[in-house]
């Protein structure tokens, strides 16, 4: 990033903001921003940032890119919902009633926000800007795939400790 700005980060469906303030904590001067559809997850989101006295990230409530408009960012991370719509009733219990139906629900093949977020990203992505989203199990090669027809370079893919294809970075 250029010296003179801080670096950018936008998590989309930052849900209760983890992702976000753990970048925020290891960022101190970076610039971090947490969009979701849910009040309630930005509640806990917020009140995570209080706790842990973090400072340099801001929540907003809205779809994606909507709530930032015209801001361009350094790196989009996003953890989106990735569960086919028809699979989250087989999902094991602890989850299934744990979790809001919309933090799971990726639409019918599982990867609707992958084509969200990857159509919107160059309207706000600095050139040579990343991209680096938490995969669903076996859909690594699939989200390759739709980042390559919106003009996205996929870098790399890296496995979890499960030997899962679990985050794709693009670029």
């Amino acid at each position: 990033a250029d010296r003179d700005s801080p670096t950018r980060i936008i998590d989309l469906c930052t849900g209760s903001g983890a992702i976000a303030l753990a970048l925020a904590k290891n960022l101190p001067m970076a610039e971090l921003y947490g969009t979701d559809s849910s009040e309630k997850a930005l509640e806990y989101a917020e009140e995570n940032a209080r706790i842990n006295n973090i400072k340099n990230v801001t929540f907003l409530h809205g779809s994606l890119f909507e709530p930032v408009k015209d801001m361009i960012f350094d790196i989009i991370v996003s953890n989106p919902p990735y569960i086919k719509s028809g699979d989250i009733q087989s999902l094991q219990p602890e989850i299934r009633n744990w979790e809001p139906k919309d933090a799971l629900d990726g639409g019918k093949d599982g990867l609707y926000f992958y084509r969200e977020i990857f159509s919107q990203a160059a309207r706000h992505l600095k050139p040579k800007g990343l991209i680096i989203v938490e995969a669903g199990e076996g859909q690594a090669e699939d989200i390759t795939h739709i980042a390559r027809t919106f003009q996205l370079e996929p870098l790399s893919v890296i496995k979890d400790y499960a030997g899962i294809e679990r985050i794709v970075i693009v670029e």
